[in-house]
């Protein structure tokens, strides 16, 4: 799901109260920059999967080496996403919904 491109961030972005640390930040960042930007098919254990524009798939404690959080605590950063609306589900596939205001 890794392309080449750039996305934008509007100023006031890091004072939702949901990124209320830096490591909520990065990790917000990184899902930004994850997410699938255009809908595509992926082979996952040799099965093919289709993601969708804003869709990243992922286990929750690959996630947490990616960005050096905990398992503990990347959860409750997710569900803080979630709680917030930034996110609609955290499990092994994360729908970003406001990303695709930035990508």
């Amino acid at each position: 799901m890794e392309g080449q491109g750039w996305f934008k961030i509007h100023r006031g972005w890091s004072k939702n109260p949901a990124l209320r640390n830096n490591d909520y930040k990065v990790l917000w960042l990184y899902l930004i920059e994850s997410v699938a930007f255009t809908n595509l098919t992926i082979d996952r254990f040799g099965f093919p999967v289709s993601i969708k524009r804003g869709q990243y798939i992922t286990s929750l404690r690959r996630l947490a080496l990616d960005v050096d959080m905990s398992v503990r605590s990347l959860r409750t950063a997710l569900k803080a996403f979630q709680n917030h609306k930034m996110t609609s589900s955290y499990s092994s596939v994360h729908f970003l919904c406001k990303c695709l205001l930035y990508k």
